[in-house]
């Protein structure tokens, strides 16, 4: 995929037998993607509820972290289908701009700790490997088109009502502006699964 709005990255390290790779990012002018690949030598190290404890800054700005370290702005999430037949593992961090903002020029640089396993009754999941990975790039992307609608309309939403004011389109995403706040995924006919992610006043709907 070759356009102005994609990043091919392909930046890897390695480091005890485990190998990360920031593979692409995608923006629009509410925000980015970025797609990372986990691979390890060892087949049966990683499972479909493997996530990394990562952090990433942009300039030196602390912009997100992953998984215990859940927090805003910036988190890590899962992709739907994120586990190939090799056993390669995909997860995606999304990073909201402010308006007017954009990330294009800024040096990334993500730095990866741990992983641990989510796919137990554990309170606290267990840390399967253990290392010190750096991934750094340039940012580079022009943002794709965003078209903006005003809606100002009421809409129940798990036993309480949020005011959607308008709706950001684009070809990668939908940005709802909106008053409440919310995470969660639904099954919308004709769509499959819908997440939405609330962050400030503004929700990203990915279908």
């Amino acid at each position: 995929l070759e356009t102005g709005f994609v990043q091919n990255i392909g930046v890897s390290d390695s480091d005890n037998g485990v190998t990360i790779t920031a593979e692409q990012l995608i923006g629009d002018a509410n925000g980015v993607y970025i797609l990372y690949s986990i691979r390890a030598d060892d087949p049966d190290l990683l499972s479909a509820w493997t996530f990394p404890h990562y952090e990433l800054t942009l300039d030196g700005e602390p912009r997100g972290k992953g998984c215990r370290d859940w927090t805003d702005p910036g988190n890590l999430y899962d992709v739907e289908q994120r586990r190939d037949e090799d056993g390669t593992l995909y997860f995606y961090d999304l990073l909201m701009t402010d308006p007017g903002e954009s990330f294009s020029g800024k040096q990334a640089y993500v730095h990866v700790d741990y992983i641990d396993d989510m796919a137990t009754d554990e309170d606290i999941f267990p840390i399967i490997w253990e290392g010190d990975i750096e991934l750094s790039w340039e940012i580079n992307y022009v943002p794709s088109e965003v078209r903006t609608y005003e809606i100002h309309q009421d809409v129940a939403w798990n036993d309480s009502t949020i005011r959607i004011e308008s709706a950001s389109v684009s070809s990668i995403g939908i940005t709802l502006t909106c008053s409440g706040i919310s995470t969660e995924t639904n099954e919308v006919e004709g769509l499959g699964n819908v997440v939405s992610i609330c962050e400030d006043d503004r929700a990203v709907a990915n279908a």
